[in-house]
């Protein structure tokens, strides 16, 4: 096997991260002769450092079978984390570049940090060692980019509507102007 190694430093580097909270929970009603299926809930936020502009926080919220056991689930564990992530780009990476890389694999990276966290943690519990299933971040990135999509059209439309608005009471108060002028 043959390994090649680059001069360049990666494009995205994780430099620290913390566990901000951690709780989980042994849920005594798990089922192991079954399979274990439900949605897990991954939130996160993405704040660009104001002066060291190649730096990024992602602060991401993870959350399984939180309000307790349910058949369908068939969870093991509740599971509630917080994690944060320090992330910087590599000098001159292009910007368009550092906005779909910090949205993608900024999460999925802090992701797979908090996959091993849960699984340590959950390795000398009742049930055994759980591993979080995986989380595709492209779609997520997509339901982002479509919010994000609406929101701006609404803004933009109420933008226009204002200044119709506007237009219109500039439009009155010149003909109230050409009114009130003597000739």
């Amino acid at each position: 096997m043959t390994t090649t190694t680059t001069s360049q430093p990666p494009p995205l580097d994780i430099q620290r991260y913390h566990v901000e909270e951690l709780v989980f929970r042994a849920l005594p009603e798990y089922d192991a002769s079954r399979k274990t299926s439900g949605a897990i809930d991954v939130d996160f936020a993405v704040q660009q450092d104001e002066v060291l502009t190649r730096d990024y926080r992602i602060t991401m919220r993870i959350q399984l079978a939180t309000s307790g056991y349910t058949a369908e689930e068939n969870a093991p564990y509740t599971v509630d984390m917080k994690i944060l992530g320090y992330f910087t780009f590599a000098e001159g990476t292009n910007d368009e570049v550092s906005r779909k890389m910090i949205y993608i694999n900024g999460p999925a990276i802090l992701f797979g940090i908090a996959r091993g966290i849960a699984g340590q943690a959950t390795g000398a519990s009742k049930h055994g060692q759980f591993v979080l299933p995986t989380v595709n971040f492209v779609e997520i990135d997509k339901a982002r980019l479509e919010t994000e999509k609406a929101r701006l059209e609404k803004e933009l439309a109420e933008s226009e509507r204002v200044l119709a608005e506007a237009q219109k009471e500039f439009a009155a108060a010149q003909e109230t102007a050409r009114d009130s002028t003597p000739d």
